[in-house]
């Protein structure tokens, strides 16, 4: 079936510039009235969809369409809201371009563009299918400034980084678990939680206990840092825990 015109777009659809929402201007199926906002949310992949003679339209697409009357190849959205579908959050893009505007963040670091290698947290990027090394550091913060950087650099306006969690400070040093572990005859079960240290006063989270007026994370006999809050301390509880299961698969 092929697509609908941009005249058929324009006598089916009136545009919200308020919303982004393409209404319907026609019954075109019992279940649609007229002044209806057309489309619904794919519960997947977060774009909206609007079904129309047995076919699948991505609304920012159809949006583009009904402006421009040329179909975009991709399409991006500036602030990652998938469902805003307004004119002036949408731009073409490349697939790269795509990517470096989206929010993906490394299950390691928490960070954008940080990896650990030898203990080390390192900025990466990856520019046409190249994966350009921006340098090692001693803290994740230094590497995530690395990657803003470079964003910034090679993709421009593009350019999207999650930024250094409020944690890690510059005193705030990290290493994996894989390079810390002393105890290499553990037969501990590969998926359950790390065991809750001994301390008094513990969280109720494995490895995440009170430590004066802060929090401290300690995880199979080592210590991976003391933080101001619950929330930065299980931040990097999370972090070290993946690491753990990274190195059990």
């Amino acid at each position: 079936m092929p697509k609908i015109s941009h005249t058929e777009a324009r006598e089916l659809f009136n545009y919200d510039p308020a919303t982004g929402n393409l209404i319907w201007k026609k019954k075109v199926a019992k279940k649609i009235t007229p002044g209806d906002i057309a489309g619904h949310a794919d519960p997947i992949n977060g774009y909206v969809l609007i079904g129309l003679h047995y076919r699948l339209y991505r609304a920012h697409q159809l949006v583009w369409f009904w402006h421009h009357g040329v179909w975009p190849k991709q399409l991006d959205h500036k602030n990652r809201n998938k469902r805003d579908n307004r004119i002036e959050n949408l731009r073409e893009a490349t697939p790269a371009q795509n990517i470096a505007n989206s929010s993906r963040i490394s299950k390691a670091s928490g960070v954008k563009g940080v990896i650990f290698q030898d203990g080390k947290p390192c900025a990466v990027i990856n520019v046409d299918g190249r994966k350009i090394w921006l340098g090692t550091f001693d803290t994740i913060a230094e590497a995530a400034e690395a990657y803003r950087k470079g964003a910034e650099k090679f993709y421009g306006e593009f350019a999207h980084s999650s930024g250094a969690p409020h944690a890690l400070t510059s005193t705030t040093v990290y290493l994996p678990a894989r390079r810390r572990r002393t105890d290499n005859n553990h037969k501990g079960p590969p998926h359950s939680e790390p065991p809750k240290t001994s301390t008094v006063n513990t969280s109720g989270v494995g490895g995440v206990s009170k430590n004066g007026t802060g929090w401290r994370v300690v995880i199979k006999g080592t210590h991976y840092g003391s933080f101001r809050t619950f929330e930065e301390a299980c931040l990097i509880r999370n972090a070290v825990w993946e690491e753990l299961m990274q190195t059990k698969k």
